[in-house]
């Protein structure tokens, strides 16, 4: 329930004031330009300079937030989330005015009704039928507390978190730092070391969304929040339904302590409210902050600019409530505090008076306050993962790569270190991704937001512009060299093209000079430790001096020279020489006598997958948490050294060839169950989701697998037959109830799937599929069907009357492609 009005409304949070206020990091007149702009007082009170910070988009309001909670925010927002930038707007109108406008608002809103963009479902990111209907809740809290959530956002208390050893050495650092006073850690210089994170508000999810619209947000936050105050955190489909599960199980489970308000009804949203909402949107100046279809702010707003507000006399939005006047109906309610309102007036007394223009590194430090990049990220001394919080960030498996391995990365000069276009990929998600061992996640910002921050990087760090041939001369014959340098210690920790050594899981280095300058390179491989303080990177030129004095005559700017070019050499060169003995070693699984099983991590069958390679040259990946069949295959089968050595494990891709990629999800389904327009697969009631029951070998190693979903028992066999496979299904647990439900076998489905003759079928892919003993299908009445469902051709078999009454079914289906 919202929460009840409180004499004493909280303060709008904005996480840069909140944590710097006050400090070094942000003075007055800066830490006022950060809450204008956070605030989005410039939406109405023109300044001349950057375009206002946009609101949440509302066109899809009434798809994604429950009326109650809109109705209960719009009339007083402080008191239904705390800390919220939404200013009151209804403030000084009676109960019953307030009442009357926010229900015309919230009919307006409700019209907003924009439908969600199509989701693609892939081989890597099946899109499971109502997906967000699916959401496990306990590996949404793993998402929430792993990927980096919790840097910017409050932590379970009852979720214990597990960063390895480096967060227990975080624990034991925290005990000695808590027996020094502030003046003997400022002395230290640590005291903003010891500052703890501050924690961005949530609203109650669990009111505020359905399930699809907190799934849905999650999935794509830029679409709402244009602003990118809530970054993409470039989450698969299931993930935000199982995150969007916990967010509501958590806010669900908090339960009601008094401070909640009675549920009201909400009004029917007839034509006459919606035109009601409409105007009031536009009269309160909403239009000027949110997008919503049939609504356009006004080319001018009619209130004075930023620069006039500086006068004592007029009045103003940060006034507080009691120095308001009777002309103040529709102004809005902050709810500010002395100590922002303060840095508000300062920053005003600068408006529209000549001002030094902002350097490239003041222009950085203020984007970085308001995209909150603080709150992971430390640059000069400022910010970084609060001292509460780092024991959440880990690595994968906890492979001990110290501070470096598990924290974001610092920004101190990045400028210097990165290029503006690798950058720019970074901030835009463009697979930039160089740490595989990091769980946290960097997310993807608003291109508008942040278009202009790698070049400012750049300017601010004085980055070289130096090309290669000016740092390294002539390279032409350098190449080979350097590769024989790789040998010395990189291959120990770094990874080639996506080759490395059994266990080996840090950044692949190979096509560096994509990403970073090669006057940082020099410089970093001649003194790591000088440029990035506490690294982890072992020093190969102690003293200037080269360990192999063979080599390029032990001059290390030869040889350093070598590695840039071998690292950024056309075409595939040839692995270091450690790196092809030890790939050397054959770990390719070859099935001679009986079929080979292998638990293994596969793009097309997840985390859960079991892969079946045959004698027969006919393989099967068999993906476990969906209880799916979700790839077959050709030719060789599976390399395993990924699996048996790599503590990080790489995904098992196939060494064959022909690959046919099988439907998403669960084989039965239920025909009752509403269409989705992009799924290829039909799985609907949590209550009913498959569970996999393991699977047994038969005598000659043949694997039939068990599962169960719908109230029914499935176990289905694979086994080569004819150049392809045949595979088996016996259901059991049929009743009259089955029939009632509407079930069906999917036998397959797909784009392009046409059946020629009741009992066999094509996809555009090739694959034939051909049932087998029509006449025994017959005597069990089961019929085949080519249905249209889910904007895609799916070939099903309805679980019919007469199959119900015999309790079990068999059904057996010949693949070939």
């Amino acid at each position: 329930m919202p929460a009840i009005a409180q004499d004493n409304p909280a303060p709008p949070v904005v996480a840069g004031f909140e944590r710097f206020a006050g400090s070094d990091a942000l003075e007055p007149v800066q830490a006022g330009q950060l809450l204008i702009g956070e605030l989005r007082c410039t939406a109405c009170h023109a300044d001349g300079n950057a375009s206002p910070l946009p609101g949440p988009n509302l066109q899809a309001a009434g798809l994604r937030l429950r009326s109650q909670w809109m109705l209960q925010f719009i009339e007083d927002p402080q008191a239904v989330k705390p800390g919220t930038t939404m200013p009151n707007l209804l403030g000084q109108f009676t109960a019953k005015e307030k009442r009357s406008i926010a229900e015309s608002i919230v009919a307006f809103l409700r019209s907003q009704r924009r439908p969600y963009q199509e989701i693609k479902a892939t081989g890597a990111q099946p899109v499971p039928y109502r997906f967000w209907e699916r959401g496990n809740p306990q590996h949404g809290a793993e998402l929430y507390h792993q990927s980096g959530c919790v840097a910017c956002h409050a932590a379970d208390q009852n979720y214990q978190p597990d960063g390895g050893p480096a967060a227990a050495a975080d624990d034991r650092l925290a005990q000695l730092l808590e027996e020094l006073d502030p003046e003997e850690l400022a002395e230290l210089g640590l005291d903003d070391i010891v500052s703890e994170a501050f924690s961005i508000p949530h609203a109650d999810l669990a009111q505020k969304y359905t399930s699809l619209g907190l799934t849905r947000f999650l999935l794509d936050p830029l679409s709402t929040r244009p602003g990118g105050r809530m970054p993409d955190m470039k989450l698969a489909p299931v993930e935000a339904a199982d995150l969007a599960a916990y967010l509501i199980e958590r806010d669900d489970a908090a339960g009601d302590d008094g401070t909640t308000a009675p549920a009201r009804s909400v009004p029917t949203a007839d034509a006459q409210r919606i035109a009601d909402g409409k105007k009031w949107f536009r009269e309160l100046r909403c239009v000027q902050c949110h997008a919503a279809d049939g609504v356009t702010p006004p080319t001018d707003t009619g209130l004075v600019t930023l620069a006039a507000l500086r006068s004592a006399e007029t009045a103003r939005c940060s006034d507080s409530s009691a120095d308001r006047d009777s002309a103040a109906r529709h102004r809005p309610d902050y709810s500010l505090n002395e100590a922002q309102q303060q840095a508000i007036l300062a920053a005003l007394r600068t408006a529209g008076s000549p001002q030094p223009e902002a350097t490239a590194a003041q222009r950085v430090h203020q984007e970085l306050l308001r995209q909150n990049c603080y709150a992971c990220h430390r640059r000069d001394s400022v910010g970084g993962v609060g001292r509460d919080r780092r024991g959440y960030f880990a690595t994968v498996d906890h492979i001990d790569l110290g501070d470096e391995g598990r924290l974001p990365p610092p920004l101190t000069a990045v400028g210097r270190k990165l290029t503006v276009p690798w950058m720019s990929k970074v901030l835009k998600g463009q697979k930039a991704d160089v740490r595989p061992h990091m769980l946290a996640r960097m997310p993807v910002f608003a291109t508008e937001a942040t278009k202009t921050l790698p070049a400012l990087f750049a300017a601010a760090d004085e980055a070289s512009q130096a090309t290669s041939k000016t740092v390294f001369g002539d390279t032409a014959q350098l190449a080979d060299a350097g590769r024989q340098l790789m040998d010395t210690g990189c291959v120990q920790c770094h990874a080639f093209d996506g080759q490395s050594m059994p266990g080996v899981m840090g950044v692949d280095i190979r096509g560096i000079g994509q990403r970073m300058h090669p006057q940082w390179f020099a410089d970093f491989l001649m003194n790591p430790g000088k440029l990035k303080p506490r690294t982890r990177m072992p020093t190969f030129f102690q003293n200037g001096e080269s360990q192999d004095k063979q080599l390029l005559g032990g001059d290390p700017q030869r040889q350093i020279a070598a590695m840039w070019t071998y690292l950024n050499a056309s075409g595939k060169p040839r692995l270091p020489e450690k790196l092809e003995t030890a790939r050397a070693t054959n770990y390719e699984l070859i099935p001679n006598k009986r079929p080979v099983v292998l638990r293994t991590f596969m793009r097309e069958a997840g985390t859960h997958a079991i892969a079946v390679g045959y004698p027969h040259q006919v393989h099967l990946a068999y993906d476990a948490l969906n209880c799916r069949p979700a790839l077959l295959w050709r030719g060789r089968f599976l390399d395993a050294q990924g699996t048996w050595f790599v503590r990080f494990t790489p995904p098992a891709d196939p060494l064959g060839s022909d690959p046919v990629p099988l439907p998403d999800d669960f084989p039965i389904i239920s025909l009752r169950s509403p269409q989705k327009t992009s799924a290829t697969n039909a799985q609907t009631d949590t209550n009913t989701a498959p569970r996999f029951d393991g699977y047994r070998l038969d005598s000659h190693g043949t694997p039939t697998f068990l599962s169960h979903g719908h109230g029914l028992r499935l176990s289905e066999r694979w086994e080569p037959h004819e150049q392809g496979f045949r595979r088996t299904l016996t259901i059991e647990g049929l009743t009259a109830q089955t029939a009632a439900q509407q079930l069906a076998l999917r036998l397959h489905g797909g784009p392009g799937l046409t059946s020629k003759t009741p009992y066999a079928a094509k996809d555009e892919s090739g694959l034939q599929l051909r049932l087998l003993d029509a006449s025994n299908l017959k005597n069990q009445g089961l019929a085949p069907e080519l249905q249209e469902r889910a904007g895609q051709s799916q070939w099903l078999l309805p679980l019919a009357p007469a199959a119900s009454e015999q309790a079990s079914a068999t059904i057996v289906i010949q693949y070939s492609w």
